[in-house]
């Protein structure tokens, strides 16, 4: 390891809230889930189906069926760019260099700062017929990146213990994780996630997300008439693919009140709302007249851009309009059919 990739894990090591926010439990589920995000990009280009997450105390194994870490290429100096993605900074949104990368909590940390804040971490992975593994501590590589056997194999292993140096007081709550695996499941329609034995796997996406939400007692809905007189009618629903981005969409019930929105971009929860909110809030007021009880949307974009340090505010004026086209047409055709807002009878 060079000295600048040195001086970057001793920052990351002694100023890891800088990286993760804090030292809590939050800041420990932010490393775990920098292994699942790398597992669910596999998904999205479509070469993983699964992912499987086991928690036994702070030691965590993050397993997927998709195409390896790329251990078998090399960076410009030589050394094995999977090896050089875990001890160090890069630029590329993702090991692979493909498009788009997610982060399914507001921090997205990095595979260098998931090593440097793991006592121990072990990856194994299947590259294009040969079976790799490597070992490291702490953010250095104990082993070089070795090829332990070859054949017909598929997916990675992440096997790391959560450094108790670095958080002495913290380790992964297992309820909490797995409810923020089992929201991460409603992003991505089809992938299936083994959290601790249970099974989630959601393929209507954000129309099972939204009718788990009105069932739930805890949500926010209120209103007598909410969706109380909704049982004829189906959630709304709606998916687009285009070159730039993946989007989906849902609503349901009727509020003279404030809709309860559960917004999305790269699979964070965008707690701030930004321009996704403003296209669904735009479509919804001006072309259909409508206000539902609660509105769901998720973005999945190719370059996605945020305000503030965290991503809880997609600022993407410039999409703006693509959103309002790709949603207009299947909202619009919606609430004609079941005569709701500007569509309902007199």
């Amino acid at each position: 390891m060079d000295a600048s990739n040195l001086n970057d894990l001793e920052s990351i090591r002694t100023r890891a809230p800088r990286y993760i926010g804090d030292k809590s439990t939050r800041g420990v589920h932010i490393v775990v889930f920098e292994a699942i995000d790398n597992a669910i990009d596999q998904f999205l280009r479509k070469d993983a189906t699964r992912i499987v997450v086991s928690v036994d105390g702070k030691h965590v194994i993050v397993s997927d069926d998709g195409a390896g870490y790329p251990f078998d290429r090399l960076d410009n100096e030589g050394h094995s760019l999977g090896t050089t993605y875990l001890t160090s900074f890069h630029d590329k949104n993702t090991a692979d260099d493909h498009v788009p990368h997610v982060h399914c909590l507001t921090i997205g940390c990095g595979l260098f700062c998931l090593n440097a804040l793991s006592e121990k971490l072990i990856v194994s992975s299947w590259r294009n017929g040969q079976f790799w593994r490597q070992e490291f501590s702490r953010g250095l590589a104990l082993t070089a990146a070795q090829v332990v056997t070859t054949g017909i194999g598929r997916g990675t292993t992440v096997d790391f213990v959560i450094d108790s140096q670095i958080f002495p007081n913290s380790a992964p709550d297992v309820l909490r994780l797995g409810s923020q695996v089992m929201s991460s499941a409603y992003l991505f329609p089809g992938l299936r996630f083994l959290y601790q034995e249970k099974e989630y796997c959601f393929v209507n996406g954000l129309k099972d997300l939204v009718s788990d939400h009105v069932a739930n007692p805890e949500s926010r809905i209120s209103g007598p008439d909410a969706t109380s007189n909704w049982s004829d009618r189906p959630v709304f629903y709606t998916q687009h693919e285009c070159d730039d981005f993946y989007l989906q969409a849902a609503a349901f019930g009727e509020t003279d009140q404030e809709t309860e929105w559960l917004m999305f971009a790269n699979g964070a929860q965008s707690f701030a709302g930004g321009t996704h909110l403003v296209a669904f809030r735009q479509v919804l007021s001006r072309r259909v007249r409508w206000r539902p009880a609660v509105a769901a949307m998720s973005v999945t974009m190719m370059n996605p851009q945020f305000s503030g340090p965290t991503r809880t505010f997609l600022d993407v004026p410039q999409m703006k309009k693509a959103f309002v086209e790709a949603l207009s047409p299947d909202l619009r055709a919606y609430c004609e059919k079941y005569g709701i807002g500007r569509f309902a009878s007199n």
